[in-house]
């Protein structure tokens, strides 16, 4: 038994892939910047909320106690020091959707062929004759 089959409209498929390319290149750093921005938050809400239970520590400049976090939580405040510490920031200027795609092309690599093949079928890019 042969199987043929063939690629509908490739060079379309293509150009709308590198038309989305560019256009969801700005959404994309939003959501990543917004993400940062969450985990910053979240890290703050966990270091500023709550008593600590671990040690006891006398400081000194300025001259205080402080008890730190015990094992497996999030680290006590002291001076308010680390908190304003925390920053999101762009580590590089290349195009975030550009990194995305790539590992998204990496991981259809990993796909067997009959993968392949099942998933160009369900979305009609090739047709059985």
């Amino acid at each position: 038994m042969d199987i043929k089959f063939s690629v509908k409209n490739i060079k379309k498929v293509l150009s709308q892939l590198n038309k989305l390319e560019k256009d969801m290149e700005i959404p994309f750093q939003e959501i990543v910047k917004g993400g940062g921005q969450f985990i910053r938050g979240e890290a703050i809400k966990s270091i500023q909320a709550g008593a600590k239970s671990g040690i006891v520590y006398e400081k000194y400049n300025p001259r205080r106690s402080h008890r730190a976090s015990a094992p497996g939580q999030a680290p006590a405040s002291d001076t308010g020091n680390l908190v304003s510490k925390i920053i999101v920031k762009q580590k590089s200027k290349k195009p975030i959707i550009n990194a995305v795609l790539k590992r998204v092309k990496n991981k259809i690599e990993e796909y067997t062929k009959w993968q392949i093949f099942q998933l160009l079928y369900k979305q009609q890019y090739i047709m059985l004759y």
